[in-house]
C-alpha cells in the first residue's frame, strides 16, 4: 500500500485495514481486465522480469476479430451532446457478451486495437492437469478420440467464433439504425509474447511496458481475416487441417482455395455446450491469477491515466474496461493530437527482432514523454500485417494541448 509508506499497518484500526483491503481488491479486479492471463502465467513461471523481453513461448490458436460499423457509430455519436454516454452504453452492450464468450472458451484477449481484438487460445494438454477426471475428454464429446492439445485449441477457437456470430451478427446499437458486425480470421502455430519499453512516464514512478504477440499465426490471420466478409470466419490452411473433420465448411474461396470459411460445427460430433463444459472443467488459469501482492505489477501494463480511473472507481464495468479505454478521448476536457506510427523493416520473429522491438519502443517512449505525450499501445495487427512474410509493428500516441 504505497500511499501509507510511512505508516505501519499494525498501527491502523481494523476497520481502516479492511477498507484499504476492499479498495485495493476493487482496483485489482479492474486492473486485471487489462492484463492477459498469459502475462500472469509468465510471472508465476518467473519470466516477467522487467528486463526480459520474450516472456513466453508457446503454441495455440490465434484469432483476429474486426468489427464493422464503429466508424459510422462514432461519427453519429460525435454530433450528440451525450455521445460519450451513448458510446459507453453501446460498447458495454456489445463487448460484454463478446468477452464473456471468449473467456468461456478459454480465450485470452491479448490486444484491443480500436474495434478489433487479438485473442490467443493456448494449446494445453488437459489430460496432464490435476483436474482431469478421465471421463470427460478435453473436447467434451464422449466416445470420440482426444484431438490433441493444438487441435483442441483450434476447435475451441472455431466454436467460439461461430457462437459469436450467432449472438452478435448485425448487432443493433440503437443509434440511427447503425449495426455492428464482425469478420474473423483464425490461425495456429508457435507464438511468442514480448514485453517492450520500460521507460518511466513523467507523471508516475512506474515503468510503462507494452506487450505484444508474434509468430506464424499472425502471418496466417493477416490473410484469413480480410477474406472473411461480415458475419464470417476464415481459417488458415494450418488451422483448417486440424478441425476439418469437426466443422462444416462454408462457401469456397475461389481466389484462395487453401483458406476455408466456417459455416457451423458438425453437431453430430461436437456441440457448443459440451465444448464449453470441458473447457471450463479443466481451466486452471485461476491458479495463476494475480493477487493483491501483484497489484503494482499490473500498473506497468496500463496507461497511468487509465489506472487512475480504475483506482478512483470511475471505470465501472470490468469486462469492457479495455474497450472503454480505447475511447477515453471522448471524456477528456481538452484538445488532443493522435499520432499513429506504422513501422517497417522490423521482423520481430527474427533472432534479433525482440531486441530491436525493445529499442524501437523505448526510443518512441522517450521522445513521446519529452513532449508531454502518452503512449497508448504498441502492437502487431492488421495495420501492421500488409506483407505476410514481414510483420510490421505499430504504435499510437496521444499528445495533449
Amino acid at each position: 500500500m504505497p500511499r501509507l509508506a510511512n505508516v505501519t499497518l499494525d498501527k491502523l484500526d481494523d476497520s481502516v485495514k479492511n477498507w484499504l483491503n476492499d479498495q485495493n481488491t476493487q482496483t485489482l479486479n479492474g486492473a486485471l481486465a487489462f492484463v492477459p492471463f498469459i502475462l500472469q502465467q509468465a510471472f508465476f513461471e518467473g519470466n516477467l522480469d522487467e528486463k526480459q523481453i520474450v516472456i513466453h513461448k508457446g503454441s495455440g490458436g490465434v484469432v483476429f476479430s474486426d468489427a464493422s460499423g464503429f466508424t459510422a457509430l462514432t461519427e453519429k455519436l460525435a454530433k450528440k451532446s451525450n455521445g460519450a454516454e451513448l458510446l459507453s452504453q453501446c460498447l458495454t452492450a456489445f463487448f460484454t457478451p463478446l468477452i464473456d464468450l471468449i473467456n468461456a472458451y478459454r480465450g485470452d484477449t491479448i490486444k484491443f486495437s480500436g474495434d478489433a481484438l487479438t485473442i490467443y487460445f493456448p494449446s494445453v494438454d488437459d489430460t496432464k492437469t490435476s483436474s482431469f477426471n478421465g471421463i470427460v475428454p478435453p473436447h467434451g464429446s464422449f466416445g470420440l478420440a482426444d484431438l490433441g492439445p493444438m487441435a483442441t485449441a483450434v476447435l475451441r477457437a472455431s466454436a467460439c467464433c461461430i457462437e459469436i456470430h450467432k449472438r452478435l451478427h448485425m448487432f443493433e446499437t440503437g443509434v440511427d439504425d447503425v449495426r455492428l458486425c464482425l469478420h474473423i480470421g483464425v490461425g495456429c502455430g508457435e507464438i511468442s509474447i514480448l514485453q517492450v519499453g520500460g521507460i518511466v512516464p513523467p507523471e508516475t514512478h512506474i515503468p510503462r511496458i507494452e506487450y505484444l504477440i508474434s509468430g506464424a499465426p499472425l502471418e496466417q490471420i493477416s490473410i484469413a481475416e480480410p477474406l472473411a466478409k461480415n458475419g464470417e470466419t476464415c481459417l488458415s490452411p494450418q488451422a483448417w487441417e486440424l478441425v476439418k473433420d469437426c466443422v462444416i465448411e462454408g462457401r469456397p474461396l475461389e481466389d484462395r482455395m487453401d483458406f476455408h470459411l466456417l459455416l457451423r460445427m458438425d453437431e453430430s460430433k461436437y456441440t457448443f455446450p459440451t465444448i464449453k463444459y470441458a473447457t471450463q472443467l479443466y481451466d486452471t488459469r485461476i491458479e495463476n491469477c494475480f493477487k493483491l501482492d501483484q497489484l503494482n505489477i499490473t500498473r506497468r501494463y496500463i496507461p497511468s491515466a487509465v489506472f487512475k480511473q480504475i483506482e478512483c472507481g470511475t471505470l465501472q464495468y470490468v469486462n469492457e474496461m479495455r474497450v472503454l479505454a480505447e475511447h477515453l478521448w471522448w471524456t477528456f476536457p481538452c484538445n488532443i493530437s493522435v499520432i499513429f506510427i506504422n513501422g517497417s523493416g522490423l521482423d520481430v520473429m527474427s533472432s534479433n527482432g525482440p531486441s530491436q522491438a525493445q529499442e524501437l519502443m523505448s526510443s518512441v517512449q522517450k521522445v513521446c514523454y519529452a513532449h508531454e505525450g502518452t503512449l497508448n499501445k504498441f502492437l502487431i495487427d492488421d495495420k501492421g500485417m500488409q506483407r505476410p512474410q514481414h510483420l510490421r509493428p505499430a504504435a499510437s500516441i496521444m499528445l495533449f494541448s
